[in-house]
C-alpha cells in the first residue's frame, strides 16, 4: 500500500485584540491595526470584512496592497517548507481591534490568493459577531 500524502492546509484565523486575552495558537501573528478602521466610516457600520465594499476600502488604503504582496512573499516559503517537511498545518492569526473588518478582509484575500496557488485554506473568525458591535 502506498503512503497517502496530505497537502499542507493554511489555516487563517481572525481575532480582535479587544475581545481576547492574546492571539490564538499560531505559527505567525499579523497585527493589522495600522490599517485605518473602516468602522469609522458611517457607510460601513452595518457591514464587516465579509462584505466586498469593506474589503475594497481596506485594500484601497495607502500601503495596504504593497504590504499584502509582502505578506504573500513571506508566507509562500513558509507554506512550501511546511509541505516539504510533512507538516500538515500552517496557522496565521490576523488581528485587528475588534476582529470584524480589517482582519477579516485581509484573511479572505489571503485565503483566496493561496487557493489560487493550489494551497488548501481554512478561514475561521474567532471574534466575529453579526449585528451591533
Amino acid at each position: 500500500m502506498s503512503e497517502v500524502i496530505f497537502p499542507v492546509v493554511l489555516e487563517v484565523l481572525t481575532w480582535g485584540y479587544n475581545r481576547r486575552n492574546g492571539p490564538p495558537p499560531h505559527d505567525l501573528s499579523v497585527n493589522v491595526r495600522w490599517i485605518p478602521n473602516p468602522y469609522q466610516q458611517p457607510d460601513f457600520h452595518d457591514m464587516s470584512g465579509l462584505d466586498q465594499p469593506v474589503q475594497d476600502w481596506v485594500f484601497d488604503q495607502p500601503g495596504v496592497a504593497a504590504w499584502f504582496e509582502s505578506l504573500l512573499d513571506l508566507l509562500g516559503p513558509i507554506v512550501a517548507g511546511a509541505e516539504t517537511s510533512g507538516q500538515r498545518l500552517v496557522t496565521v492569526a490576523i488581528g485587528c481591534q475588534g476582529g470584524h473588518d480589517r482582519s477579516v478582509s485581509i484573511a479572505i484575500k489571503l485565503a483566496e490568493a493561496f487557493e489560487r496557488a493550489g494551497t488548501r485554506t481554512h478561514v475561521k473568525h474567532l471574534s466575529f459577531v453579526r449585528g451591533p458591535r
